[in-house]
């Protein structure tokens, strides 16, 4: 497995929300991993730096960082119960 981080503090990148009560919501982040779920945010390791408030969303769901080394994104699940969805496949 590749070597992932925050090689890029200067990246940007933006979450649309495209359903649900936070419908186009746009989040954005700053060359870091990020963890998805519906726990509250906090200073903890395991809360969430997105919250989203939804009950098909498990409290500690996936997370998305940049990987200098692919050139793009890694989005792991977290052993969420519904699994995460990435253009319609699990």
């Amino acid at each position: 497995m590749a070597h992932c981080g925050n090689e890029s503090d200067s990246l940007e990148y933006v979450l649309v929300v495209l359903s649900g009560e936070q419908e186009n919501m746009y989040l954005l982040s700053k060359g870091h991993a990020n963890t998805i779920g519906r726990k509250m945010l906090g200073t903890a390791a395991s809360a969430t730096t997105i919250q989203l408030l939804n009950g098909t969303v498990s409290r500690e769901h996936c997370s998305i960082e940049w990987c200098a080394t692919s050139n793009g994104f890694i989005l792991r699940d977290t052993n969420s119960l519904p699994g995460t969805i990435v253009n319609r496949q699990i």
